[in-house]
């Protein structure tokens, strides 16, 4: 099988995983959403460390999670982390997934939240990801990138989201102002 043959196919694989996780429906068409849910539009992405071009390095936004994360294999409801990442083109939140799905399930107290800054001074695929994500998303809902490392855990993929719809986003969920 072809490189490409087996990239398309952890790819569906992972949307099909992603539209399970999150209670959307795994339609990832050309040009379309993958899952969708019927308040975000989920694109779907995976990475592949060991691969030539990456060179056993992992996605930097991974990688920038890892660095805080390091220890947390499981949901800690006392802590609640995101990053906040600016780059040249947007400004980001990034979570794990863990996080995401406890937050969309009510389980994370609002004086729990916890949020660190970072620049991203170099290129960052996730303005791309998210550019994707955004041509893709129907009106009236957010989109949302999430990334899959290949070869770890689904709970400790990554959660991308503008910060303009997080903070909307918080708004309703915890019925205040950020």
């Amino acid at each position: 099988m072809s490189i490409a043959n087996q990239n398309k196919r952890t790819g569906r694989a992972f949307q099909a995983k992603l539209a399970e996780m999150s209670g959307g429906m795994n339609i990832g068409t050309l040009g379309g959403e993958d899952v969708m849910h019927e308040e975000f539009s989920y694109e779907a992405k995976t990475y592949r460390p060991n691969t030539k071009s990456n060179k056993g390095k992992p996605w930097k936004g991974d990688y920038i999670l890892t660095l805080y994360d390091e220890g947390k294999p499981t949901l800690d409801v006392n802590h609640f982390y995101y990053y906040e990442i600016s780059t040249y083109e947007n400004i980001f939140i990034m979570l794990r997934w863990w996080y995401w799905d406890a937050l969309m399930k009510g389980e994370i107290p609002e004086n729990r939240i916890k949020q660190y800054f970072k620049k991203v001074e170099t290129r960052f695929i996730g303005n791309t990801y998210m550019r994707q994500a955004e041509n893709n998303c129907p009106d009236g809902k957010v989109p949302i990138v999430v990334v899959h490392t290949v070869g770890r855990r689904h709970y400790s993929d990554v959660v991308l989201i503008l910060r303009e719809y997080w903070r909307s986003l918080l708004e309703k969920l915890f019925d205040k102002r950020f």
